[in-house]
């Protein structure tokens, strides 16, 4: 009897961006969500060299295509975005660093108290170690004499940055093409 062997599954790659209709990016999902979405014509390749769409049977390859775009969606605001179960994804968007020390930050601090005012909203939040949320208290950073080494940043920084990068790597080898072209 032959000894079992584990079965691979086969992965798709890495994540596609999703766009809404204004080209504004709402999330990364799995290449094979991607697919699906396609292949059921909820939504369109989106080529980033010319700014086009494709259908799916357009695809010559899977693999191919970074990005899609959902032409009936619309982005919601950042300020309704759910940021995870509990402060977890505040944690993790500010890299479970603290913003006052940049040591590890394991709880989530108000930057605003919530007793002068403040809300639990993403962009009145932040990731704070505990001696440093403990010494904050109830005041502003301005009165505890502590600011924030780093801006709050948007729930989705992370997905424009990729996006940003990926439309900017796209012109530029399609600018090194042309160059190419030109010089005889």
């Amino acid at each position: 009897m032959e000894p079992s062997t584990k079965v691979k599954k086969k992965t798709l790659g890495d994540l596609i961006i999703a766009v809404d209709r204004n080209f504004f990016p709402m999330m990364e999902v799995s290449r094979r969500h991607a697919l699906k979405a396609l292949v059921t014509e909820r939504a369109e390749v989106l080529c980033l060299k010319t700014w086009n769409r494709k259908a799916w049977y357009e695809i010559e390859d899977v693999h191919e295509f970074s990005c899609i775009l959902y032409p009936g969606v619309q982005a919601v605001k950042d300020t309704k975005l759910k940021m995870g179960k509990g402060f977890r994804g505040i944690l993790e968007r500010d890299e479970h660093t603290c913003q006052y020390c940049n040591k590890r930050g394991n709880t989530v601090d108000h930057v605003v108290p919530r007793a002068q005012g403040g809300t639990s909203s993403p962009t009145n939040l932040v990731a704070a170690c505990l001696a440093c949320n403990q010494k904050k208290g109830n005041r502003t950073p301005e009165q505890a004499s502590m600011p924030l080494l780093r801006p709050i940043r948007a729930a989705r920084w992370r997905l424009f940055e990729k996006f940003t990068h990926l439309t900017v790597t796209y012109h530029e080898k399609r600018e090194a093409e042309y160059a190419k072209i030109q010089t005889p």
